[in-house]
């Protein structure tokens, strides 16, 4: 697997309302102690006495090479990057499992590249939230009778896959709330090498339509584009990459995330980007 579902992430457009955290936490009756699938994480740096800050959302990746489906012991011999990977078979056997087919869940709805967790089978060892570079597994210690089990951020797969929802909301609970529009839903490629200068356009259609090539759910492009080109506009670039926002998130060559990072700009009082 190379493209698939994953986050494009505009650090420039987050302002910190935290209003994704919220929605996930409502969308999934998180109470406290329990665990965020989704957080912000502010950064303060001194670049030659001025002082800037900047803020970045961030959830689980859905990595093209999980490192919490190789560290769980109830997910064994599990590699999703085996051509002889077997999605559906490790749905029912694995603790976590990932979705390279999109057809695991035909009652539900898959959605190609979404690491998932089955809960019954978690043992709550929390070797996935350890191996994790990226802090996606939360343990919650109140599940399955007080022993605690992890869940993480399945991209709201359900939501995406509910067609009683009008199509504006068949994306991520944070996707839908958030007031800046910094997060977006769109096929990426895991390649640390690839970037990109434009996301989805917030009015596109995000359901599956083949016919009309929009949807996220048949594998096509969106019927438009936000595009942020010309001089002083950083690109959509891998964690790992130099940059404020993308430096601070952890290497994309360790197990090539879905995500994408717009780094932050700075702006004088004339409108001159600040590099």
């Amino acid at each position: 697997m190379s493209v698939q579902l994953g986050w494009k992430v505009d650090s420039n457009a987050c302002i910190s309302c935290r209003s994704c955290e919220m929605a996930c936490k409502v969308e999934y009756d998180l109470k406290a102690g329990q665990g965020r699938r989704r957080r912000v994480i502010e950064k303060t740096m001194n670049e030659g006495g001025t002082i800037r800050t900047f803020f970045l959302s961030l959830a689980c990746n859905h990595c093209e090479s999980p490192a919490c489906i190789a560290a769980c012991p109830m997910s064994p011999d599990s590699d999703p990057t085996d051509p002889a990977y077997d999605p559906i078979a490790a749905q029912s056997a694995n603790a976590l499992w990932k979705d390279t087919t999109g057809n695991s869940s035909p009652s539900i709805g898959g959605v190609v590249g979404v690491v998932r967790v089955n809960s019954s089978k978690c043992i709550g060892c929390r070797r996935c939230e350890w191996a994790c570079p990226y802090g996606a597994p939360q343990f919650n210690p109140d599940a399955n009778d007080g022993k605690g089990t992890i869940h993480k951020c399945e991209m709201c797969y359900e939501r995406i896959a509910n067609t009683a929802l009008h199509p504006s909301r068949r994306v991520g609970a944070c996707v839908a709330t958030c007031l800046g529009q910094a997060i977006k839903q769109d096929h990426v490629d895991t390649d640390p090498a690839v970037s990109y200068d434009h996301t989805r356009k917030d009015s596109d259609d995000y359901t599956a339509q083949p016919l009309a090539g929009r949807g996220l759910l048949d594998g096509t492009t969106a019927s438009g584009s936000q595009v942020y080109a010309g001089a002083g506009q950083p690109r959509f670039v891998s964690p790992g990459s130099s940059g404020r926002g993308s430096a601070f998130v952890a290497d994309a060559a360790m197990t090539k995330p879905a995500l994408k990072i717009r780094n932050r700009v700075y702006v004088n009082r004339d409108g001159q980007g600040v590099s």
